[in-house]
């Protein structure tokens, strides 16, 4: 059974809207796609593009159509599309399995799933069914906190790169503070959040179910 998807991966020409938009340009902006996005985004899903066009031209798009901060770790170029997917996923630091890639384009989903294994793919004709799938549940998230902690994700990305690419130093330079927090309980999801993430430290393989929180959460409340 395939994972809950955490991020969603747009192609914009034939998907996102109608039209190429080097070829006759946008016939029609997909409204309902859009509140799709920012639907997602309030069930703390992910959204970010995968595009073969040029950043000048989309970004004003989708700027003025107010749904570009919606996006992180956008890629728009006219690169090969498998090596991009997988260098998101790195940026991302997300499993691809919890990530879906949609395109329009055969060949593009082909060299998708052969760039990186195990990412979810599916077709344009896909889109209509998203909000109503499993897989796209999301926990609720209308203050779009985990979107706001991948914006901040990729503006250190790129300060990064700015550094010229040497984390060490660009680490020393961002002059970063670690304080302990006490309150455990109002924490406790996000804690075990992470600890699901650590993959390579999780010998057992066994994965935190709901019942396991809530267990944590009365072992808490009976310690305090």
């Amino acid at each position: 059974m395939a994972e809950a998807v955490r991020l969603l991966v747009w192609d914009l020409d034939e998907t996102f809207w109608k039209g190429t938009l080097t070829e006759g340009g946008i016939k029609e902006y997909i409204l309902q796609h859009h509140e799709i996005v920012v639907e997602l985004s309030k069930r703390g899903i992910i959204n970010s593009v995968c595009s073969k066009n040029d950043p000048a031209d989309v970004m004003p798009i989708l700027e003025s159509r107010g749904i570009a901060d919606y996006f992180v770790f956008p890629s728009i170029s006219w690169e090969a599309k498998g090596y991009r997917l997988a260098n998101l996923v790195e940026q991302v630091q997300l499993r691809p399995e919890s990530i879906m890639f949609i395109d329009d384009n055969p060949n593009n989903r082909a060299e998708a799933a052969a760039a990186v294994p195990g990412l979810q793919i599916e077709s344009e004709t896909f889109i209509p069914y998203i909000l109503e799938d499993p897989r796209f549940r999301g926990k609720q998230d209308r203050e779009l906190t985990r979107l706001s902690q991948y914006k901040t994700m990729e503006i250190r990305k790129k300060d990064e790169i700015a550094a010229g690419g040497d984390n060490e130093d660009f680490l020393r330079r961002s002059d970063i503070r670690v304080f302990i927090e006490y309150d455990v309980e109002s924490n406790l999801d996000r804690a075990i959040e992470l600890i699901t993430r650590t993959n390579q430290l999780n010998y057992t393989k066994l994965r935190w179910t709901e019942r396991l929180r809530r267990r944590s959460r009365l072992g808490t409340r009976r310690l305090s």
